[in-house]
This record gives C-alpha cells, sequence and structure tokens, in this order.
C-alpha cells in the first residue's frame, strides 16, 4: 500500500483531506500529518521517507518550497515522496518554482473536493506504478501489507491477555528470540465514548494517534482491542528517568486526546499502566491500564488515567470499602420512602447522599454500580405498579431498567436518569392526591416535581427544560399555561414559603438567604419584601408579635 503524508497549517484542512477521500480503496495509507514543513520534515526523516506527499505551499516556520528542496538534498530520506502541491488562486509564481523542485502536479484549494482530488491522485498512483504489472505488484503488496498488519495485531492480542504463567513455553521462546521490546514499557488504553460508531471512524482513529506517535518518534504498536478500545504499546529503551518517561508519555497522550476531540469530535478517556521490565509484564500492565480506563465512568472522559495518580485506589479494589452499597442502600431506602411523602423536596436530600456515595465509589468496578441502579429501578417499578401505575406514564421508552442505565458512559449520566424517573414518578403518584382533577403533562408534572425537590438549589430554566426532555420556549409557555403561574414565580414562592418557615423558627437571615438558593443575602431581601410586602426583619418582627 502506498504511504501519504498531510502537510497543511490549517488543522480543519488537514481533517477535510482525511475525511473527504477513501485513501484505503485508492490502496493508499496515510501514515502522517503535519502543521508545517519543518514538522513534516522531522516526521519524513524518521519513517525513511513516504510515497506521497500533499503539501501546502505557504506555512509558517517552513514552507511548502523550502520543504521540496530539503526533501530533494536529504541524503537519508531512502524514499523521496511524490509531491503534490496544495495552492491559492495568487501562488502560480510559488507553483512553477514547485514544480522546478520535483512537484508533480497541483490543486487549487478552491477546488480542493472529490472531484478535483480524486483524478490528480490517480494520475499519482500510475505515475508511482510505472505500468500495469507495476500496478498488480502494488496492490499485492498492499493486500500483503493489510495482512501482515492484522496477523500483527492478532499476535499482540494474544500476548496482552495471555497470561505468561499459562503459557511459559511460548514467553520462552519470545523471549530466546528477542523480537519484542523489553525495556521501559508500557501500556495505554484508550477508550471512545462513542463505540457505536467505532467502525465508521476506526481509521481516523488509528491514523490520528499514528500520526503524532510516529512524529515524536515514539517506539509504539497500535492494536484494536474492540468495543471501542484500542491499546497502545511503548518502549523507551534509551529513558533512563522514570519521571522524564511518564512526562514524555503523558504529553504524547493528551495531544492525541486532544487531536480526536478537535479534528473529529471523539471524545476519548485514557488508562495508562505503570512502567515494566521484559515480555512477561505486557499481560500485567495491559490488565492494568483497562482497569484504570474503567473510571472514565466516575470521571468522566477528556482524561488520562495514569497508574500514578489511581494506582493506589484500584490496588485494593472492591476491599478498599465494603460498606458503600450498604451505605448506597440506605439512602436508597429513604429515597423510596420519600416518595411517600406529600412534600415534594423529601426525597431530594436522600437522593443527594445517594449520589456522594455513587460517586465516592470509584474503587469499586463500574458493572458493580450500574447493578446497583438497575435494582434500585426495579424497586421503583415495583412502588410504581403497588399504586396501580405504569412505566409509561413516564413517557421514558425503555421495556426495563438496564435499557436506562446501559446507554449511560458516566455514572453522571446514569444518575441524571434516575433522578428524572424519581421526579416523574413522584408527580404521577403525588400530583392526583394533590389536586384532584388536575393532570399535569409528563413534561410539565416533571418539571414541578423536580422544582419542588430542588429549589433550594441554584436553577436555570434550561437545565430543567433539558432534564424534561424539551425545549426551554416549550417548557415556559406550557408551564405557566397548566401550573398557572410562570417558572421563575413558581420557583421563588417555593423558596419564600421555605423563607417564611425558617425566619419563623429564628434561623439568621443571611443563612436563611443561602439555604433557600440565594447567595446574596441583600437579593434576597429585596425579593422577599416584594413577595410578601415586609423584609425578613419585618416579618419576623410581626411573627413573634403575633405569637
Amino acid at each position: 500500500m502506498y504511504t501519504l503524508v498531510i502537510v497543511d497549517d490549517e488543522p480543519l484542512v488537514r481533517l477535510a483531506l482525511h475525511r473527504m477521500i477513501d485513501w484505503p480503496s485508492l490502496g493508499i495509507r496515510v501514515v502522517g500529518e503535519a502543521g508545517d514543513g519543518e514538522e513534516a520534515l522531522g516526521l519524513l526523516l524518521a519513517m525513511g521517507g513516504a510515497d506521497l506527499l500533499l503539501v501546502d505551499i505557504e506555512m509558517p516556520r517552513m514552507g511548502g518550497i523550502e520543504l521540496l528542496r530539503r526533501c530533494a538534498e536529504e541524503a537519508a530520506l531512502s524514499r523521496r515522496p511524490l509531491p503534490i502541491v496544495l495552492s491559492a488562486y495568487g501562488n502560480y509564481a510559488y507553483v512553477r518554482e514547485a514544480f522546478v523542485l520535483g512537484a508533480f502536479d497541483y490543486i487549487v484549494k478552491a477546488d480542493m473536493d472529490e472531484e478535483h482530488i480524486l483524478p490528480v491522485m490517480r494520475k499519482a498512483l500510475s505515475a508511482l506504478a510505472g505500468t500495469a504489472t507495476a500496478s498488480g505488484t502494488a496492490r499485492r503488496e498492499a493486500s500483503d501489507d493489510e495482512n501482515q498488519r492484522q496477523q500483527r495485531e492478532d499476535w499482540l492480542r494474544w500476548l496482552l491477555t495471555t497470561d505468561p504463567e499459562q503459557a511459559k513455553g511460548d514467553f520462552e521462546q519470545l523471549l530466546s528470540e528477542g523480537t519484542l521490546w523489553t525495556s521501559n514499557l508500557s501500556v495505554a488504553v484508550l477508550q471512545l465514548a462513542d463505540a457505536a460508531n467505532e467502525a465508521e471512524r476506526q481509521g481516523f482513529v488509528r491514523q490520528t494517534v499514528e500520526s503524532v506517535l510516529v512524529s515524536a518518534g515514539a517506539c509504539h504498536s497500535v492494536c484494536r482491542m474492540g468495543d471501542g478500545a484500542y491499546a497502545l504499546l511503548f518502549s523507551f529503551p534509551e529513558d533512563r528517568s522514570s519521571a522524564g518517561l511518564r512526562e514524555k508519555l503523558h504529553a504524547l497522550l493528551m495531544t492525541v486526546m486532544a487531536r480526536l476531540a478537535s479534528y473529529a469530535n471523539v471524545e476519548t478517556a485514557i488508562g495508562i499502566s505503570g512502567q515494566g521490565q521484559g515480555v512477561k509484564q505486557w499481560h500485567r500492565m495491559y490488565a492494568q491500564a483497562q482497569r484504570l480506563a474503567e473510571l472514565r465512568y466516575y470521571e468522566g472522559y477528556g482524561k488520562l488515567l495514569s497508574h500514578d495518580a489511581y494506582g493506589s485506589l484500584i490496588a485494593t479494589g472492591e476491599e478498599r470499602d465494603g460498606s458503600w452499597q450498604e451505605r448506597a442502600s440506605g439512602s436508597r431506602e429513604a429515597v423510596m420512602r420519600a416518595l411517600k411523602h406529600a412534600d415534594g423536596a423529601a426525597w431530594a436530600s436522600p437522593f443527594r447522599q445517594l449520589r456522594q456515595t455513587l460517586a465516592a465509589s470509584k474503587a469499586q468496578r463500574p458493572a458493580a454500580t450500574q447493578a446497583f441502579l438497575v435494582d434500585m429501578l426495579w424497586e421503583l417499578g415495583s412502588f410504581l405498579y403497588a399504586r396501580g401505575r405504569r412505566w409509561e406514564e413516564l413517557g421514558a421508552g425503555y421495556s426495563e431498567p438496564s435499557d436506562v442505565i446501559r446507554p449511560c458512559k458516566t455514572l453522571e449520566e446514569a444518575l441524571l436518569a434516575v433522578e428524572r424517573i424519581v421526579a416523574g414518578i413522584y408527580a404521577i403518584v403525588n400530583e392526583s392526591a394533590s389536586k384532584p382533577g388536575a393532570r399535569y403533562s409528563e413534561p410539565i408534572a416533571f418539571a414541578k416535581s423536580w422544582l419542588d425537590a430542588h429549589y433550594r438549589e441554584e436553577i436555570n430554566q434550561s437545565r430543567v427544560s433539558e432534564l424534561a426532555g424539551v425545549s426551554e420556549s416549550y417548557l415556559s409557555k406550557q408551564f405557566a399555561k397548566e401550573v398557572g403561574s410562570n417558572f421563575l414565580h413558581y420557583l421563588t414562592t417555593l423558596r419564600i414559603e421555605e423563607a417564611k418557615r425558617l425566619l419563623g423558627q429564628g434561623v439568621r437571615i443571611a443563612d436563611v438567604s443561602e439555604r433557600v438558593g440565594y447567595a446574596n443575602p441583600e437579593h434576597f431581601s429585596r425579593l422577599f419584601k416584594r413577595m410578601t410586602g415586609l423584609s425578613p426583619k419585618g416579618y419576623r418582627k410581626d411573627q413573634f408579635e403575633q405569637a
């Protein structure tokens, strides 16, 4: 398969060139990309050259013309790439100079689409192949390259997933052959957030990873493990400092993560093992990196989850705190009891406690936390059925609790989904009892119930509409229509009524302000007087005099 390096200082242009053309169908593999000529030259020297070079003319540090000149002079390039230049309309003088330096063809950037790029690339391939026979040989070589890559990946998967103690003979042979790196080793597991669409992104993900690592001259291999996971194997034989090795590895992986996020909107999390020496350590390091990558469920995506930062947490695993489930179960039972309470805020406090308990249970495997939440939903379903109601009234569109929890990529997503269901159940069970004959639509019932439970917190209408599954404008109009009060007025009324109760108990005005959701006591006092006709101090005095 022919190799191609893309060089342009605009990341969006590089991304467009990646995505616009089905390179493998042409027998081309994009092996690297660079943002200027200096970076590209370093990449080419590290690889010993390439077959094709798609290069912009005007770039910072080193432009395309200077890059072509250096490629022509550089004796270390075993394969001098066939250059195709990208040109703006006003660059014809540069294009002429590029042809003098060996450019094969040029593409005007204004015409940079599949229709204009494909003929140029096919012509370049014909020039590389020379004859039909040579072209057939190239295709066979491309097929051989792909087969060799697949065989190597199969072998790497075996290496990473096989316990050396269970296959001593095979590992002894590897040691005797000396065909694999053995010093200053590390493994990273890169996990895509959207594993369902991995097939269409696989080529771009792999190429982005390879581009960064090859550009840095890192000794590495990339192996797709399935379910949106990639194992990255590293060796740094020249590094003597463990701290320096860690710093170098983290910088490379941060760059990989940033490029995938910026160029392709691909969210990732990366687990990074500790260091190891010897071929028998690959299995242990992979298991370690894989376990660290699981922490994305608690920590979220866009993070490096390294052994240095989290190693002590996963080392003890579930033995670290066996009481988490007992505490979480206590909060769950409190939520269930509160659903029977007429006070719509009653379930919010135990749910917050549940959230805190689960968020602190990072030592547990995500599957244990997910199973706990599924059990909670089954219990909520039983609560609903016992009152003659059905899941369908929640409008959630699922057949069983696992359908709610399984798609959630993080604990935060799962808790939001459960919280929405709890609020919906409270609305269904209590609304008809509190207002006979008045039934709210599902999103308004949810929003009202959610406000009843969370009015003491910082709230904005945008977040509530998102949780309710409707637009902000729809929630605003429909809430006023069904409840008889607009969203803000209803929220303010809840807060002022609670403030009255607290003032009557003798709570300090500044504390009352904070406890009902107002950080600024002066703003609270003005609002209280507008709603009641009295200042908080005046209201308290009036209450005491009446008593």
